[in-house]
Protein backbone atom coordinates (compact mmCIF):
# COMPACT_ATOMS: atom_id res chain seq x y z
CA UNK A 1 0.00 0.00 0.00
CA UNK A 2 1.09 3.49 -0.84
CA UNK A 3 1.28 5.79 1.98
CA UNK A 4 0.99 9.21 1.81
CA UNK A 5 0.37 10.37 5.76
CA UNK A 6 -2.38 12.85 6.07
CA UNK A 7 -2.83 13.90 2.58
CA UNK A 8 -4.92 12.06 -0.11
CA UNK A 9 -3.62 12.01 -3.63
CA UNK A 10 -6.18 10.70 -6.41
CA UNK A 11 -5.17 7.40 -8.51
CA UNK A 12 -6.41 5.49 -10.89
CA UNK A 13 -8.55 2.34 -9.77
CA UNK A 14 -10.97 -0.20 -10.63
CA UNK A 15 -13.45 -2.54 -9.23
CA UNK A 16 -15.38 -5.66 -10.34
CA UNK A 17 -19.31 -4.54 -10.62
CA UNK A 18 -20.35 -7.95 -9.74
CA UNK A 19 -18.21 -7.85 -5.88
CA UNK A 20 -17.29 -4.23 -4.60
CA UNK A 21 -15.45 -5.52 -2.18
CA UNK A 22 -11.90 -4.72 -3.74
CA UNK A 23 -9.98 -2.05 -5.42
CA UNK A 24 -7.95 -2.77 -8.15
CA UNK A 25 -5.04 -0.46 -9.10
CA UNK A 26 -1.38 -0.58 -10.24
CA UNK A 27 1.29 0.06 -7.73
CA UNK A 28 3.50 2.99 -9.28
CA UNK A 29 6.44 1.76 -7.19
CA UNK A 30 6.50 -2.32 -8.29
CA UNK A 31 4.25 -1.30 -10.89
CA UNK A 32 1.92 -4.62 -10.35
CA UNK A 33 -1.91 -5.05 -10.05
CA UNK A 34 -2.43 -4.84 -6.80
CA UNK A 35 -5.68 -4.93 -4.15
CA UNK A 36 -7.09 -2.87 -1.42
CA UNK A 37 -10.46 -4.56 0.18
CA UNK A 38 -12.57 -2.36 2.33
CA UNK A 39 -12.02 -2.02 5.98
CA UNK A 40 -14.34 -4.42 8.15
CA UNK A 41 -14.26 -2.47 10.99
CA UNK A 42 -15.31 0.58 9.38
CA UNK A 43 -19.19 1.13 9.49
CA UNK A 44 -19.97 2.86 5.51
CA UNK A 45 -17.88 0.48 4.42
CA UNK A 46 -18.67 -3.16 5.84
CA UNK A 47 -22.11 -3.05 5.33
CA UNK A 48 -21.08 -3.37 1.13
CA UNK A 49 -18.85 -6.39 1.36
CA UNK A 50 -19.62 -9.35 -0.95
CA UNK A 51 -22.54 -6.50 -2.82
CA UNK A 52 -22.84 -6.13 -6.45
CA UNK A 53 -22.32 -2.35 -7.16
CA UNK A 54 -26.48 -2.44 -8.22
CA UNK A 55 -27.35 -3.40 -4.94
CA UNK A 56 -24.68 -0.46 -2.83
CA UNK A 57 -26.65 2.14 -5.36
CA UNK A 58 -30.06 0.71 -4.22
CA UNK A 59 -28.78 0.82 -0.47
CA UNK A 60 -27.64 4.41 -0.82
CA UNK A 61 -31.16 5.55 -2.40
CA UNK A 62 -33.20 3.96 -0.02
CA UNK A 63 -31.31 5.76 2.93
CA UNK A 64 -31.54 8.89 0.83
CA UNK A 65 -35.40 8.67 0.85
CA UNK A 66 -35.18 7.52 4.53
CA UNK A 67 -33.48 10.75 5.29
CA UNK A 68 -35.63 12.93 3.75
CA UNK A 69 -38.78 11.20 5.41
CA UNK A 70 -36.57 10.95 8.91
CA UNK A 71 -36.40 15.20 7.84
CA UNK A 72 -39.98 15.64 7.35
CA UNK A 73 -40.77 14.34 10.69
CA UNK A 74 -38.09 15.98 12.48
CA UNK A 75 -39.76 19.46 10.65
CA UNK A 76 -43.28 18.25 11.70
CA UNK A 77 -42.55 17.74 15.61
CA UNK A 78 -40.56 20.95 15.67
CA UNK A 79 -43.88 22.52 14.37
CA UNK A 80 -46.44 20.86 16.91
CA UNK A 81 -43.68 21.69 19.84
Amino acid sequence: MIHTGNRSEPFDCRYDERNITNLYYMNPVSNVLTSASLIEDIRGQSDFINSTRQERLDFLENEKLLREENNQNNKLFEVLE
